[in-house]
């Protein structure tokens, strides 16, 4: 079955926070919708798995009975953060790389998983690396130095990055890969629900 995709400015579920904060989310309502029509319909909600280990989406529903808010029931499509947490362009534009990585590249959990080596925070410093960058006309970096991380990377996992001129937009693909290497951990620790299942040895890297 194909996962549809929400589109722009929400992002994807998989990128979505599960921790008990409250968020926007865009549903496809089953049950007490809160405006009539078939077409999927914001509201707000939270998923408070990384607390409880129950992996559900509560969201704000509408009885019509009896004209009040009640839970909804549905799939949420996508989420944004509340007002008044909004992202910076910065912010949302490095989840919006992240949800590309993972539904176009198809970087997704069981990919990041399989790389235990710091792949992936390899990678983003490789990104993140300030190429142009000089001091009394001497640049920080030698060239061998930025070789040796390329071809690390490339022995480890058959990585090679692909160029680009633009440093906002290295910056943006290198937070990204941040942000996969630090839930990858996330999902490592013992104590997370993503965890509980692994190996105790590997939960404890």
């Amino acid at each position: 079955m194909s996962i549809q995709k929400p589109q722009a400015p929400w992002l994807g579920m998989d990128t979505a926070p599960k921790d008990g904060r409250l968020v926007r989310l865009l549903v496809r309502f089953e049950e007490n919708a809160i405006d009539d029509g078939d077409e999927p319909i914001p509201t707000v909600g939270q998923n408070n798995r990384n607390n409880d280990g129950v992996d559900r989406w509560q969201f704000v529903g509408w009885c019509w009975t009896h004209d009040e808010f009640t839970d909804g029931e549905g799939t949420p499509l996508g989420w944004l953060p509340m007002l008044e947490d909004a992202k910076t362009a910065a912010a949302h534009d490095v989840l919006a790389e992240r949800q590309r990585q993972v539904n176009v590249e198809g970087y997704d959990n069981r990919h990041d998983d399989d790389h235990i080596l710091g792949e992936l925070a390899l990678a983003a410093a490789l990104y993140a690396i300030p190429y142009d960058a000089k001091k009394g006309g001497v640049p920080l970096l030698a060239d061998d130095e930025i070789v040796a991380l390329d071809l690390a990377l490339q022995l480890s996992c058959g990585w090679h990055l692909k160029p680009e001129p633009d440093a906002r937009k290295r910056l943006i693909k290198a937070g990204a890969l941040i942000l996969a290497e630090i839930e990858r951990l996330d999902r490592l620790q013992s104590g997370s629900p993503a965890g509980q299942n692994l190996p105790q040895q590997e939960a404890d890297q």
